[in-house]
């Protein structure tokens, strides 16, 4: 068995020691001949985007940090605007994947949220809504954004996140809503 020592700090400082158990998975073996290196080539080259995917989720989870521990107007304002752009892009995809079958509109349509709202509309029946709202807090004033989801269909909306905690907003959480709200209207489309 060999044994490396990687960096972290797992349950505490100091070094992660990491056993690679030759007998249960064997080391990859070297490129031996020109058609292995193409191989081992083309193994780098995917493994790159990876990496890259790795590396932006990093920073825009640091850059979206400073947005959401803060609660003034101007931070929660700006991490609106990031969710306007999650929610266009979360448009075209699902414009994409269904073919166009499903309008999707987003509401401001040109990304002007003066009106600390923005919706995400599904074939005008389902509506994911995120708002800034003023809440004050003993003598603090607080900003916070908001999540609420409505239906004009035969099931009743529901808030797609029930916890009485201020979700973290990160991508995965915007899609997550997304999501919640496209269930309820394949849900209602199919019966």
């Amino acid at each position: 068995m060999g044994k490396d020592t990687l960096p972290g700090s797992i349950g505490g400082p100091g070094p992660i020691t990491a056993v690679w158990d030759t007998a249960i998975c064997p080391a990859p073996e070297l490129a031996r001949s020109p058609a292995d290196g193409a191989h081992a080539r083309a193994s780098v080259q995917s493994f790159a985007p990876r990496i890259a995917e790795l590396h932006n989720a990093w920073e825009e989870r640091r850059a979206l940090k400073s947005l959401t521990t803060r609660h003034d107007f101007e931070a929660q304002s700006l991490l609106l605007r990031t969710i306007y752009s999650w929610a266009g892009q979360a448009r075209a995809t699902i414009a994409e994947v269904y073919d166009g079958s499903v309008q999707v509109t987003l509401a401001p349509e040109s990304g002007d949220l003066l009106g600390r709202r923005l919706a995400m509309s599904f074939a005008g029946t389902h509506t994911l809504a995120v708002s800034l709202v003023e809440r004050i807090e003993g003598h603090h004033q607080q900003w916070r954004l908001v999540a609420a989801f409505t239906t004009h269909s035969r099931t009743p909306g529901v808030p797609p996140h029930t916890s009485s905690r201020t979700p973290v907003w990160t991508r995965r959480a915007f899609e997550d809503l997304v999501l919640t709200v496209l269930d309820a209207y394949e849900r209602d489309s199919g019966e």
